[in-house]
């Protein structure tokens, strides 16, 4: 037995998501043991009568929720909160994946252009240039952001050296 809960997500995220977890499926199911199963447990909330159903258009993404036998047959929505914190969770399995297959073909000798084009088929996102530019521009903040976190930690124990 299971439920219908819609979320809203961006279609890059969602074709990353079907893929990623191999799912065919009209309706997305995430594995039962993985971490945003457990966040949609938590965060569910039974739909209060009156309510309409979110259409949200092309980010409009439906995730089939399985049901325990004690829950009633209802219908779930997530407060916009818990929405918040879901996309943000996605988000960040999406660059933990991301990053570390582009370290890891970067280090086995590809260029990045080839990586990114070899993760767009992994993924099975669109091979059009605003998704190329896209996966870049994200990479390439990432590193900066690596090699700040970096440079001022190197600045911060010089600093305390100084000082001692």
């Amino acid at each position: 037995m299971s439920t219908v809960i819609i979320t809203k997500l961006e279609p890059f995220y969602q074709l990353f998501l079907k893929n990623h977890f191999k799912s065919n499926r009209l309706n997305f199911e995430f594995p039962r043991d993985h971490d945003l199963n457990t966040l949609l447990s938590f965060c569910k909330k039974p739909t209060p009568p009156g309510r309409k159903t979110d259409d949200f258009g092309d980010e409009t993404f439906e995730i089939e929720f399985p049901l325990q036998p004690y829950d009633e047959k209802v219908n779930y929505y997530l407060p916009e909160k818990a929405l918040i914190l879901f996309q943000q969770r996605v988000i960040d399995l999406y660059q933990l994946e991301f990053h570390s297959d582009m370290c890891k073909l970067h280090s086995d000798g590809y260029l990045k252009n080839d990586a990114i084009i070899m993760l767009i088929y992994k993924y099975g996102l669109p091979d059009d240039e605003k998704t190329i530019e896209r996966m870049k521009k994200d990479f390439y903040r990432w590193r900066q952001r690596k090699y700040n976190k970096k440079r001022s930690k190197k600045k911060q124990k010089k600093s305390t050296a100084e000082a001692a």
